[in-house]
């Protein structure tokens, strides 16, 4: 029965208790809780007996994404602190059809150090988890920090560094001049957030000025625009009159505002999962263009750029523009036929010819690469929608969760088109001859 999909009753239940778990974030303990027992249609299961489950349905994931991956992959990945926990997540990047995928391959602990040869001991790790090794790697994604860019010098592979991280350094770097209206207007939001003072406000309006993230500019801009949008209203209350800006220095708010409007608009757009290397240079461009100090970090030959050659070739190859030696050279890896054989002439007309001729690539197109090479993401974006998904399971009240099974429940949640009912099979029941 199990060689033809078929499931019994109970793998199915066993199945439903699972995707509830991993689906709504719930601790592997509330399948015990009596009350949740209670309201539950299906037949009870214990935690012990889902934690088997999750582990087989785990493996068999595992060997799914190993015969995906192919011999040619990229890794993206990034860190993530909980507490006194550092974890690094790891996606595989690799082509499949005219589709890129972004598949999870592991979020494991960083339990003694986080350096560059610690990065590559796991990046080895978990290649062999899945049967691969570093010479079918072609590229790595992941911030521009020193660590990451000499774990990739040592391993010999080109980096490409989020562009979201890249731009958030040079927005920061760009509200630097402006630093003194930021801070009265952060002063402001701190009394403003006083019981008394939030009470007097809310007479007025029922939203509450903002206070800016040190590690987010984005929160800065919101932090202003919240306090432009109810400025009249914080008039109102009497006990912060004095920390309120002045007209003059009201009117530079507004500007800094506006400015960062339009570069908000553009942190948003790097942030889309279709967005490619070509898209966010044309974007670095246009900014560069409105913004001269953010050159610096922005620029294809900025020093925070690890491989420029290697970045500017992808960013060439998408519009078919041709390439220098120097960006020839850093792709040769992505090579898959060199030449193109030759059928011998073609006999057309003089027309026909013409217009050929001014079709084809001007960097001759003799060589061709692969398809993944084009399809390179310029974020870490997804590895950032993971963390945001990991808070909502590690929270302070789940704190005792053992690493290896909160990597579990997360591998199982990001890699949920990955696993079914019929995943299950296989797997022997053990509360299944006793009541639970």
């Amino acid at each position: 029965m199990e060689a033809h999909g078929f499931v019994d009753q109970r793998t199915m239940e066993i199945f439903k208790w699972m995707e509830w778990v991993i689906a709504r974030n719930h601790p592997l303990a509330e399948v015990d809780d009596p009350l949740t027992r209670g309201l539950a249609s299906v037949k009870p299961v214990s935690s012990k007996t889902l934690l088997r489950y999750m582990r087989h349905v785990s493996a068999k994931v595992v060997e799914h994404i190993s015969e995906s991956m192919g011999e040619a992959f990229g890794l993206m990945f990034d860190g993530w602190s909980c507490g006194t926990l550092h974890f690094v997540g790891i996606y595989a990047v690799f082509a499949q059809g005219e589709c890129l995928r972004k598949v999870l391959l592991a979020l494991s602990p960083a339990e003694y150090r986080q350096s560059a040869d610690a990065h590559i001991d796991m990046i080895h790790a978990v290649l062999e988890l899945y049967g691969k090794d570093s010479s079918m790697l072609v590229f790595l994604v992941t911030d521009n920090c020193p660590i990451n860019q000499a774990t990739a010098t040592r391993l010999a592979f080109p980096l490409i560094g989020s562009a979201s991280h890249r731009f958030n350094v040079a927005v920061s770097r760009y509200l630097v001049d402006y630093q003194s209206l930021v801070d009265q207007v952060q002063a402001l939001s701190i009394q403003l957030r006083f019981p008394n003072n939030a009470a007097e406000l809310v007479r007025d309006t029922r939203l509450k000025l903002l206070k800016a993230n040190a590690t987010r500019w984005a929160s800065t801009f919101k932090m202003l625009a919240r306090y432009v949008t109810i400025r009249d209203a914080i008039k109102m209350v009497s006990a912060v009159e004095d920390l309120l800006p002045r007209p003059i220095t009201h009117r530079q708010i507004v500007q800094l505002v506006s400015k960062l409007e339009d570069l908000d608009s553009v942190r948003v757009k790097l942030q889309a999962e279709d967005r490619s290397l070509t898209d966010a240079r044309l974007l670095f461009d246009a900014v560069m263009a409105r913004y001269p100090m953010t050159v610096e970090h922005l620029k294809p030959s900025a020093k925070i750029v690890h491989s420029p050659a290697f970045e500017s070739a992808v960013v060439k190859l998408l519009p078919d523009q041709p390439l220098a030696r120097a960006e020839e050279e850093a792709v040769t890896r992505f090579v898959i036929s060199a030449t193109i054989k030759n059928k011998g002439p073609e006999r057309v007309d003089f027309a026909t010819a013409t217009l050929r001729q001014a079709k084809r690539p001007r960097h001759a197109s003799s060589t061709k690469y692969m398809d993944l090479l084009r399809m390179i993401p310029p974020t870490t974006n997804r590895c950032e929608r993971l963390f945001s998904q990991c808070r909502l399971i590690l929270t302070p009240l789940r704190s005792s969760l053992l690493p290896a099974n909160f990597e579990k429940i997360v591998f199982l949640h990001a890699n949920r088109e990955l696993w079914d009912f019929i995943s299950l099979l296989g797997c022997e029941d053990a509360d299944e001859q006793r009541v639970e």
